[in-house]
């Protein structure tokens, strides 16, 4: 009978810990990074390994009286599970969007002239004096230098 409470109290306890966390995912907001969502997602499943351990020796003891609150704990972590699963998506997607942002933002400065004036005058130089032939090998013209 001692044991039969123990148990009890065990579970009630790791149920109030998923209900804990179900609030704190309820007040999380939009800027939360993927890897807090993703440390959140490993504690629930510790959780429910606990719960399921604990609820399966309470079966094992009584079936009948213990087993009606598997299936609202299944659900709700199951709903819990999937909820972190799409905050973790959704913000690896804005995640995404924005590191795409930032380089299409690096690319256009690259459009832009950035050189100095010494190092456009050896571009046009080199655009100048190299070429390719039909076997695509490189043409040089090197200017000559007579001797004085």
């Amino acid at each position: 009978m001692a044991e039969l409470t123990a148990l009890v109290g065990k579970r009630g306890s790791i149920k109030g810990s998923i209900t804990r966390l179900e609030k704190c995912i309820d007040e999380l907001d939009n800027d939360v990074t993927v890897s807090i969502l993703k440390s959140r997602l490993k504690f629930l499943e510790k959780l429910y390994s606990k719960y399921d351990d604990v609820q399966l020796s309470l079966d094992i003891k009584d079936a009948n009286e213990y087993s009606s609150d598997r299936k609202l704990i299944e659900n709700k972590f199951l709903s819990l599970r999937d909820r972190i699963g799409n905050m973790i998506e959704i913000s690896s997607v804005s995640n995404l969007n924005d590191t795409m942002h930032e380089f299409w933002q690096v690319e256009e400065l690259s459009g832009k002239n950035l050189l100095s004036d010494e190092e456009r005058e050896c571009e046009d130089r080199y655009v100048k004096s190299v070429s390719r032939d039909d076997t695509g090998r490189y043409l040089i013209d090197l200017p000559l230098i007579e001797e004085k």
